[in-house]
């Protein structure tokens, strides 16, 4: 009996130790960090330049021309400005190399979780190219469970404030976004992006809808309604939908994630604002689903009608 345990001890002891190739970081609802647990991953972000910026000469001398602005214009909101109804106002025209230089390229391969590409350039007609390759491959990190990302970011509002604070786009006087665009029969997202960088329960707020291609070298002009994008949260469509808060727009992107492995190609003619005044009257097209989480107890569903004005 003593031989065996003996040669049991001996056994274990010289079984080597399991080391874990992967460890899972701890997360929890608050999100501390905007791009959350894995902000330390990639090199290029620097958490600092922000703080950097601001505290520089040429930040003080900013931040005192902007209190010198402020000080000169009263606070106040411009309720008399009329749009005309039925008429597109252009928000982005691709028709110069500024223009294209406000627009910035991402891919998840910027952060160190996948290997798509994203460019964006004049095509040869003179108007916005996003194209590059979509790459599903995922990597070798242990925590990234998906890949395959491509955008499109454009600029956000001017900053009318004091310590670069980011401002917002306005859209209170629109109903309708309006895109002219061809591509290669993918299906694209046109997302506007509405989170708010004070408060980490909207820091993934957005709203989204899908812009259809057909594939040939004709082009195509789609208006969406404001009250038909969909709520989204980390990607996620929420049961709960609301009326899209034109308000607070913080800035337009493209962003393709179709899963389909291979290049793509998306031209851009201008992105632009409308007042349709024949319809558009709803405030939400969706129903809204509230699950109720009961303990021992049946999953209890409350569904909610379309709401309209």
């Amino acid at each position: 009996m003593f031989t065996n345990r003996c040669s049991i001890i001996s056994s274990v002891l010289k079984t080597p130790k399991l080391q874990p190739q992967y460890l899972q970081i701890r997360t929890a609802f608050f999100n501390k960090y905007k791009h959350g647990p894995h902000k330390s991953n990639n090199p290029n972000m620097d958490y600092k330049f922000w703080l950097k910026e601001l505290f520089s000469e040429e930040g003080i001398e900013d931040s005192k021309k902007a209190l010198k602005v402020m000080a000169r214009k009263p606070f106040k909101i411009d309720f008399t400005k009329q749009i005309p109804p039925d008429k597109t106002e252009i928000f982005e025209d691709f028709d110069s190399d500024e223009s294209i230089k406000r627009w910035k390229p991402v891919a998840d391969s910027d952060s160190l979780h996948g290997f798509s590409t994203a460019n964006f350039s004049r095509s040869p007609a003179g108007h916005g190219l996003f194209h590059g390759v979509i790459d599903n491959t995922l990597p070798d990190d242990g925590m990234t469970e998906n890949s395959g990302f491509a955008a499109i970011i454009g600029p956000p509002a001017p900053q009318e404030w004091i310590f670069k604070l980011d401002n917002t786009w306005d859209w209170r006087n629109y109903n309708c976004l309006e895109l002219k665009y061809r591509g290669d029969g993918r299906k694209y997202f046109v997302v506007l992006n509405t989170a708010d960088d004070s408060n980490d329960l909207s820091y993934y707020d957005n709203y989204s809808y899908p812009l259809y291609t057909r594939g040939g070298p004709y082009w195509q002009t789609w208006r969406i309604p404001f009250s038909k994008f969909l709520y989204n949260y980390k990607s996620f469509t929420q049961d709960r939908q609301g009326y899209l808060p034109a308000w607070k727009i913080k800035f337009v992107s493209i962003a393709l994630h179709d899963k389909i492995d291979g290049p793509y190609s998306l031209e851009i003619d201008y992105i632009g604002l409308r007042n349709e005044s024949r319809a558009f009257k709803e405030i939400t097209p969706y129903e809204s689903y509230k699950f109720g989480h009961i303990k021992n107890r049946p999953l209890q569903v409350e569904s909610q009608a379309p709401e309209r004005e």
